[in-house]
């Protein structure tokens, strides 16, 4: 079967605005003085996008005091009278919950190092250095360590768990040698098996009911 050439149709579930390019009202009128009427139109679809909107929010409180009393009438209120401070992820930092999605789907799932991310900030005139995001990467890291349990709990449900290990070099790390290597392993459970079995690049653990066998 002979592929068709032309380009791919864009997908019915990408959000679309339409834009109207109609006659002048003149033009719509017959040389014999009747109203023209439609009777069909035609259709072309491109794709738009449009780029990340950067802008900074500043976050003001009000301070209220009373000019009479200053404050004797009602003691048991502070003086000054203003609204507690919004929580962030990360306090007293820049970023903004927004602003650490953005930085860590595009060094994860867009491959984009920090020094490619911290260029592309500096042609925005924005300064965001490399060292901020990495500091970012580990406050992320410590804010969502308690849900390593719960997530390996789920995958433990299963019947069946696997185990895919990927192999990275990390430049520093305490007591490591230069020549070795860590890892970076994955899971997946299936509730549709009876065993349990775990694929790993350095060995294969499988485990039944009532005994362990471990091969190298």
């Amino acid at each position: 079967i002979r592929r068709k050439c032309g380009r791919k149709p864009i997908d019915d579930s990408t959000p679309t605005k339409q834009i109207y390019h109609d006659i002048p009202e003149e033009e719509k009128t017959c040389a014999c003085g009747c109203k023209l009427k439609k009777v069909g139109e035609n259709s072309t679809k491109r794709l738009r996008i449009i780029p990340a909107k950067m802008y900074a929010i500043e976050d003001i409180y009000p301070k209220y005091a009373c000019p009479d009393c200053e404050g004797s009438g009602d003691e048991d209120k502070p003086v000054f009278r203003q609204v507690p401070a919004v929580k962030y992820l990360i306090p007293k930092s820049i970023a903004t919950s927004e602003l650490l999605a953005y930085t860590m789907t595009n060094k994860f799932c867009e491959h984009l190092p920090f020094y490619r991310q911290e260029k592309a900030f500096e042609r925005r005139c924005i300064t965001v250095t490399r060292a901020d995001m990495s500091n970012w990467q580990e406050q992320i890291y410590k804010r969502l360590k308690p849900m390593d349990k719960l997530i390996m709990n789920h995958i433990k449900s299963g019947n069946t768990m696997n185990m895919d290990e990927t192999t990275v070099k990390v430049l520093k790390y305490k007591n490591q040698n230069d020549n070795e290597k860590s890892s970076l392993p994955s899971y997946s459970y299936n509730k549709l098996k009876e065993k349990i079995k775990i694929s790993c690049i350095k060995k294969e653990i499988l485990m039944k009911k009532g005994e362990n066998l471990i091969s190298p």
